[in-house]
């Protein structure tokens, strides 16, 4: 709906250049410009009924990073079990080929050593999840913030209560969504909700929110 003249989206572009969530995704080369588009197509079939083609793309994109899976809560909460069984589908097909070209051995490792090494960014002040503000304010192991205590229980009590806590009230408000304009706040919340309870959020993982 916006009319806006040359100048106008000159200048917005101008400004999407300049923003840090598009800096840090041409800087480390991140997948997030084909999250977006996927996010885009599965918001655009979610809000048009098409639940299996939506819940496709959902696997299609957890295949690529695990965080945006949580998207999967639509159609949870919607009970829509075909496209569920579309998700589990589209993730399973994926791994399946990249398993035929790359070898089981990348999943181990994947799961073995990647994951774990991933633990010691939880607490970097970059991190805007939920994981990573209860880590900062509570642990701090790695120096890049400076707790109020050191109390790792404390930080893990309140991730899962405030995760736990998030997905309930998302899963709430997409339960009672009715009509497409309910329908894209419905959606809109669990695009938060996937930022909010994902063990690291980065900066860039924002170029989604578009």
């Amino acid at each position: 709906g916006l009319n806006g003249g040359w100048g106008f989206w000159l200048a917005t572009f101008t400004l999407a250049l300049a923003t840090a969530p598009l800096t840090a995704q041409c800087f480390y080369g991140q997948l997030n410009c084909l999250l977006l588009l996927l996010t885009a197509s599965i918001w655009l079939s979610w809000r048009h009924g098409w639940f299996r083609t939506a819940g496709a793309l959902i696997g299609l994109a957890a295949a690529v990073k695990l965080f945006p899976a949580f998207l999967g809560i639509v159609l949870l909460a919607k009970r829509r079990w075909d496209g569920v069984a579309a998700t589990a589908a589209a993730f399973l097909a994926a791994g399946a080929v990249t398993v035929s070209i790359l070898g089981w051995e990348t999943y181990r490792d994947y799961v073995t050593i990647v994951m774990p090494a991933l633990q010691q960014y939880q607490n970097w002040w970059t991190n805007a999840s939920l994981w990573g503000f209860f880590m900062k304010l509570f642990d701090g192991p790695d120096g890049h913030t400076v707790p109020l205590c050191h109390c790792l229980l404390t930080a893990r009590v309140l991730i899962g209560l405030t995760c736990l806590a998030v997905t309930v009230t998302t899963y709430l408000r997409i339960r009672r969504t009715d009509g497409i304009a309910d329908r894209d706040l419905g959606f809109a919340a669990a695009m938060w909700g996937m930022f909010l309870v994902s063990p690291i959020t980065w900066d860039h993982y924002f170029l989604m929110a578009i």
